[in-house]
């Protein structure tokens, strides 16, 4: 579904399409979807020992992103590849809706046990324009690292950096370079429920008349529990001091449902709320997507 929705070419877009740069960025993010589907089939090896209770390797309901709310602080094992990808939209006040992106591709390598990198490789972003015409633009590609800083039994404490270029130069108040820096934390309460928590600033500019230096502190949170071994329902809750130029700050909630299929690949759906929506979104938004572990 996801890949059916990425390639298809809508009506005034064929330019956008046929670029060379957004050629190789299909090819690169298809084969890589293509490669983790189908490494779904594929068993496990066995890992290396966990080095926390929190962060169980091998297992996807403790190291995916999908689900958190924010980074998760826990890396994906040494050599280990982890595919993210998935698909998200809001409501527009004028009917319809306001914004959708996809693949939303991430895949993170481990580098040690305790170190990973990750690239975001770029997402098709869809716009509501006047008279239901669309505005469709892409993301730039970026990436970056996080490290485990503080590993114990019952918690672990990490920290990432990531930069992504400017979007699409066709965009509609373009978001330039941005930088996102932050701690990441998760606790475990009890053998089932745990708390997650991301806090950090994203730095960024935002192209309208001239060039605007934004910034945006966040607090993100999540509380997990394991229904079973395989199934686990989240707690979402979000805190942005600015999600744009001139705008309040934004809080959000939503309910995040995650069902591991196999050792190796999880299924996440996501639904929620801003309870204070900006512009001219609605306040719920809907979220859907894959991860693959090989």
């Amino acid at each position: 579904m996801t890949i059916a929705l990425w390639l298809c070419r809508l009506q005034g877009d064929v330019t956008l399409m046929l670029s060379p740069r957004r050629i190789i960025t299909a090819v690169a993010v298809l084969a890589s979807l293509l490669f983790g589907i189908l490494s779904c089939t594929v068993p496990l090896p066995a890992g290396a020992a966990s080095l926390s209770s929190v962060c169980v390797q091998n297992d996807l309901l403790s190291i995916a992103d999908r689900g958190t709310a924010g980074t998760n602080p826990c890396s994906v094992a040494k050599h280990a590849l982890l595919l993210e990808t998935g698909y998200y939209q809001n409501a527009s006040a004028l009917g319809g809706t306001q914004q959708a992106a996809y693949p939303l591709a991430d895949l993170r390598y481990g580098l040690s046990n305790r170190t990973e990198i990750f690239l975001d490789p770029a997402a098709r972003i869809a716009k509501s324009g006047l008279n239901g015409l669309g505005i469709y633009t892409w993301s730039r590609s970026g990436g970056g690292i996080k490290h485990e800083l503080i590993v114990r039994r019952n918690t672990v404490l990490a920290v990432h950096a990531e930069y992504t270029p400017q979007s699409d130069e066709t965009a509609s108040l373009s978001t330039r370079e941005r930088y996102d820096m932050g701690l990441n934390d998760r606790w475990s309460l009890t053998p089932t429920f745990s708390i997650s928590a991301s806090v950090g600033d994203i730095a960024y500019t935002q192209q309208t008349l001239k060039k605007n230096q934004q910034s945006s502190l966040y607090l993100r949170t999540a509380l997990r529990e394991r229904l079973s071994p395989a199934f686990a329902a989240t707690v979402l809750i979000g805190r942005d001091s600015k999600i744009a130029l001139d705008a309040r700050p934004q809080t959000s909630i939503g309910l995040s449902l995650s069902d591991r299929l196999s050792p190796n690949c999880l299924g996440d759906a996501d639904i929620g709320t801003a309870l204070n929506g900006t512009g001219n979104t609605k306040a719920h938004y809907i979220g859907f997507g894959i991860a693959v572990l090989h």
